[in-house]
């Protein structure tokens, strides 16, 4: 590989504004059979959701994701155009490359797809590791929203 070839496929992963949120999508694709492995390996039993429940959660967590997904991109659209109207176009690049914003879309993205996966894998046995890891994700909020700690655990039952 020459120098230059070198140079630009460091300055594409850089500054590459899908890489991040594509690679969440695929290692979500390939983590969820894993997960669903170590559950049924593990017998993880600590919600103890129904059916009925791990599907609510799910359903709304990934319609939580989403509008995450669309929020987060039109707040870096809405950037990105009126820093171009008003300053330069140059400003684009940067504004696109910044770490902050694909971290950001990449998670929303890695538990979008990991909670639309396990919400199809959803039968007459709850796969617990999967909801549990859905549920963890979000307990910060479920505890601040409600004003008991608690009440983040005993909701969806």
């Amino acid at each position: 590989m020459t120098w230059l070839q070198h140079y630009r496929l460091h300055y594409f992963l850089r500054s590459s504004f899908w890489l991040v949120p594509v690679c969440s999508t695929v290692a979500a694709l390939i983590l969820l059979p894993l997960v669903r492995w170590m559950d049924y390996q593990l017998d993880w039993k600590w919600f103890n959701f129904t059916p009925d429940g791990a599907r609510a959660v799910l359903g709304s967590l990934s319609g939580s994701m989403l509008t995450f997904i669309v929020f987060a991109l039109s707040a870096i659209l809405l950037v990105v155009q009126l820093a171009s109207g008003q300053l330069t176009p140059r400003i684009i690049a940067p504004t696109l490359a910044h770490p902050l914003s694909k971290i950001a879309l990449g998670t929303f993205a890695f538990s979008y797809t990991f909670a639309l996966g396990a919400l199809g894998r959803v039968e007459d046995r709850v796969p617990q590791m999967a909801g549990d890891r859905q549920r963890l994700s979000t307990f910060p909020r479920s505890s601040l929203r409600n004003g008991n700690p608690s009440a983040g655990l005993t909701s969806c039952r």
